[in-house]
């Protein structure tokens, strides 16, 4: 006679009980006129959010300054503009993976006359986290 135990076994399932997401970003722009006026702009940017099994939570931080240290003109406000459209624009292009046609863009600037000095920094991060429990399901 022959005799079959049975048998028992568990098998686990992933279950997502928690996912977290936080992107920033900064800019900055310094800009030295040919007259010597310094302005500075800076920009920032905090995105969170939280997924769990009983809801969801989010926040959106945005910060702007800028600073003018001197009298600007006309010819001097319109090249401020075309220089920050232009560093935006290269911005993309890095996004983008074209870097070559951002350092072709921002060689523009030496073209604004009433600019002496550009200088632009920028930073970005994304992260996510996801945790996650095992449940356990008998057959």
């Amino acid at each position: 006679m022959n005799t079959i135990a049975p048998s028992s076994e568990t098998n686990y399932v992933a279950a997502p009980t928690q996912l977290s997401v936080s992107r920033s970003q900064t800019a900055q722009i310094a800009l030295v006129t040919a007259e010597g006026d310094k302005v500075t702009l800076s920009s920032g940017m905090n995105i969170e959010a939280e997924y769990s099994t009983y809801g969801a939570r989010g926040t959106v931080e945005r910060s702007f300054s800028f600073t003018i240290e001197g009298d600007l003109n006309r010819r001097e406000l319109k090249d401020i503009r075309k220089a920050v459209r232009t560093i935006e624009k290269a911005a993309r292009d890095i996004d983008s993976d074209k870097v070559e046609k951002a350092g072709r863009r921002t060689s523009q600037l030496e073209k604004l006359e009433s600019i002496a000095q550009v200088e632009a920094q920028f930073s970005r991060s994304f992260t996510t986290i996801r945790n996650t429990e095992l449940e356990s399901t008998d057959l």
